[in-house]
């Protein structure tokens, strides 16, 4: 795949987006592919999540706070194991794994991700919310043809 780090931001096929920025997990310049937004009921009212995807590392923003005492929260590709999230960042509503998930999502269909909201009370339940995969694909090569170009400057 050809591709030129001078014309970032690119908008990608699917609503994904590509640019180069410090990433939240370690604060390093990187190539990270950002997802279109999808829905996900938060227990109370309606909101939204959004991947951010490097070659090290899968984070879920969301627009509400997330607790993490919520039993069965991670990442799932179609049917695969699930992938539990390593810890919250920054702030309540970020968090991330660095497990080797991303080359599962270039060849799976959908993604699945399961995560707890707060306040907790009154306890709620793990909310799930999917993304489609069908275009992530081709936002994976580019993220690695990115990648590349950026580790050869």
């Amino acid at each position: 795949m050809k591709f030129d780090l001078e014309h970032l931001p690119m908008k990608l096929a699917g609503g994904w987006r590509i640019d180069r920025r410090n990433d939240r997990v370690e604060g390093k310049e990187r190539c990270m592919l950002y997802s279109p937004k999808v829905p996900v009921f938060d227990g109370y009212e309606s909101s939204a999540l959004q991947l951010e995807v490097s070659m090290q590392n899968i984070v879920v923003r969301a627009d509400s706070n997330i607790d993490t005492t919520y039993p069965d929260q991670g990442l799932r590709v179609d049917s695969g194991t699930l992938v539990p999230f390593e810890a919250k960042l920054l702030n309540d509503r970020t968090v991330y794994t660095n497990k080797p998930v991303q080359v599962a999502m270039a060849n799976g269909n959908k993604l699945k991700i399961g995560l707890g909201f707060w306040p907790t009370w009154p306890v709620t339940q793990t909310q799930y919310a999917s993304f489609d995969l069908g275009s992530f694909r081709g936002a994976y090569r580019a993220l690695q043809a990115c990648t590349q170009q950026q580790s050869a400057r």
